[in-house]
């Protein structure tokens, strides 16, 4: 089977862009709590408590997106220029799954510790562009959702112009 690069580039790129607004959510949605919020309150220091430890891992987890990236996804570290070849391309692929693998079950007991935390008051939580409690959550959703079968993949053309 011949695959596309554009299928490893569109892999790439959505599951970064992913994992990287996932992080800078969750950091905001911390800073925004502590800023806003008393952090003796039972609830809230559980909130933050939870918030800490999920932007640790998903810190760990871009590290984990950035060995996989330079380990399968280019060509030399050097260069960063992407595999082109079909084995190449299969092989960042087939580790590509393996790390969603490893991923999947934090993602997806983060989701439903955020499900199961009481809604902090909306005071705290909404900002200019909505409400960064509920715009966490559907990023972690959009990353526990994240579909990575080529078979699932938008066509080749489908590809943005830069």
């Amino acid at each position: 089977m011949t695959l596309s690069p554009d299928v490893l580039w569109w892999v790439n790129s959505e599951y970064c862009k992913r994992l990287n607004r996932a992080e800078k959510y969750v950091t905001l949605l911390e800073q925004l709590v502590l800023a806003r919020a008393s952090a003796d309150q039972e609830p809230i220091s559980t909130l933050l408590a939870v918030l800490h430890e999920a932007r640790r891992n998903l810190a760990l987890l871009l590290q984990d997106h950035r060995d996989w990236r330079h380990t399968y996804y280019y060509q030399s570290a050097r260069r960063k220029r992407m595999v082109q070849s079909d084995e190449g391309i299969e092989r960042a692929l087939l580790q590509f799954g393996a790390l969603r693998a490893r991923h999947e079950p934090w993602l997806h007991a983060l989701a439903e510790e955020l499900a199961r935390l009481p809604r902090p008051d909306p005071d705290l939580t909404y900002v200019p562009v909505g409400d960064l409690w509920l715009m966490t959550q559907y990023a972690i959703s959009d990353l526990v959702h994240f579909v990575d079968q080529p078979d699932s993949l938008p066509p080749s053309n489908a590809r943005p112009m830069n």
